[in-house]
């Protein structure tokens, strides 16, 4: 599993265009209409997809979703569930 590191402050996202999402409590960033990666206060990491009847699907964030977070070394793997 991925998450933000500890040292990092969660505000620094918003050069990444992530916003903060008062109602979830998390920082959301829509890669397109389909997929959203969460980022939540304890720093874990949430991707969700939407389908057609807007059923929600969430799944550990890969790298490859982030590259812009890896490339700034904002990211680090932890154990996996």
């Amino acid at each position: 599993m991925l998450k933000i590191k500890d040292e990092v402050d969660l505000k620094e996202l918003e050069k990444f265009d992530y916003l903060y999402d008062n109602f979830n409590e998390c920082w959301t960033k829509e890669y397109d209409a389909n997929y959203e990666v969460s980022i939540f206060k304890d720093k874990t990491m949430i991707g969700n997809t939407f389908d057609e009847e807007e059923y929600i699907r969430e799944f550990d964030v890969k790298e490859e979703d982030i590259p812009d977070l890896i490339q700034a070394n904002l990211v680090e793997k932890v154990s996996d569930r």
